[in-house]
């Protein structure tokens, strides 16, 4: 099992883990979750330290399991564990995979603490909703949490919305789910519902990702491309070179970036040639795919898809060199009434 804590506890931290014993230990069911919140709010770092090195400290895992479910049953120590600030991200994750080994069901416990559909239960800000989020799309697989945080897509906070978007994406495989977001008019929502796509090859998934080709936001339509390279279209390859002329910079600089991870051979002349563009940020981003092409054994090496990727079970998965997508550009493009002028004649596979 990962470890929790990872460290020696402080001398204030063991005065909490003496209480927090005593509460858990000695007090009646009755009493325990509320000298548990006592102790939580009043020593809320030291509550988190004290609790997980209580639970590293069990060697038998029975006894390990009655302890951690004497904990949860206040939610105090899972909110708490979930702040900002108290454990960067991958030690996080190594807490919550730890925990996870002890209880399966940790991932439903997490997502319950989410806001609900007409309340925020827990009181949850947007930073720590996305770091919920982010969290179970890494230790949760397959779709038991779509019910649960279904409704998260349409959060008022475009970074929740997204953030659940990329999740349910990579677990749903649903016609009218799709559609409903791909109406959606957040561009955020759109581009990860395409990335949920990543690397699924079959006829629902080509469909949609030859719909996003025409979306009016870059990162949309270059998900989109990225995701028929992963599929090996042919066209692929025509349409990120297309795109690198496009008339709106923001799709330009996005061509670069794609040219740039796909470190494809044929793109190096393109990219020489968009050297002089206009556009400053759109030199810059050719500049730093140039570079890419600059370093010995460009393409030699591949590696999988991003971990949230390939959670749909049961369709077949591509691998390529690529990092994940940029954050979407400032400047959103005007509504198109046309296809973009890189858009193929032939509109689906």
């Amino acid at each position: 099992m990962p470890s929790l804590l990872g460290r020696e506890l402080t001398a204030e931290e063991r005065k909490v883990e003496a209480a927090l014993r005593h509460a858990l230990l000695v007090l009646d069911k009755r009493s325990s979750p509320g000298s548990i919140r006592a102790i939580a709010a009043e020593s809320p770092e030291e509550f988190v330290a004290a609790a997980l090195a209580m639970l590293e400290s069990k060697s038998d895992r029975g006894d390990q399991h009655r302890l951690y479910m004497g904990l949860v049953e206040s939610p105090d120590f899972l909110v708490l564990l979930l702040q900002p600030g108290r454990f960067d991200r991958p030690r996080l994750l190594d807490v919550c995979r730890g925990l996870k080994e002890i209880d399966d069901l940790l991932d439903v416990r997490l997502a319950r603490l989410a806001p609900g559909r007409h309340e925020n239960a827990y009181g949850l800000p947007p930073e720590v909703v996305l770091r919920l989020l982010d969290i179970l799309h890494v230790i949760s697989s397959g779709p038991r949490l779509i019910q649960i945080l279904g409704h998260l897509t349409r959060h008022p906070d475009e970074r929740v919305a997204s953030k659940a978007a990329l999740l349910i994406a990579c677990r749903l495989r649903n016609h009218d789910w799709v559609r409903t977001q791909f109406e959606s008019p957040v561009p955020r929502v759109r581009a990860n519902v395409v990335e949920g796509l990543w690397g699924v090859d079959t006829p629902f998934a080509r469909k949609w990702l030859w719909d996003a080709l025409q979306d009016e936001n870059c990162r949309v339509a270059g998900n989109a491309i990225l995701a028929l390279h992963l599929l090996r279209e042919p066209e692929a390859g025509k349409l990120t070179e297309q795109m690198l002329g496009d008339v709106r910079p923001e799709f330009r600089r996005t061509a670069a970036w794609l040219m740039g991870k796909l470190a494809k051979p044929e793109f190096a002349e393109c990219l020489k040639e968009a050297a002089g563009d206009e556009d400053p940020r759109v030199r810059e981003a050719v500049a730093r795919a140039l570079e890419v092409f600059r370093k010995p054994e460009v393409g030699g090496r591949s590696r999988r898809l991003p971990r949230r990727c390939r959670w749909a079970r049961g369709f077949r998965r591509a691998t390529l060199t690529i990092q994940p997508t940029p954050s979407p550009y400032s400047t959103i493009s005007q509504s198109l009434k046309s296809k973009p002028q890189w858009y193929p004649e032939r509109v689906s596979p």
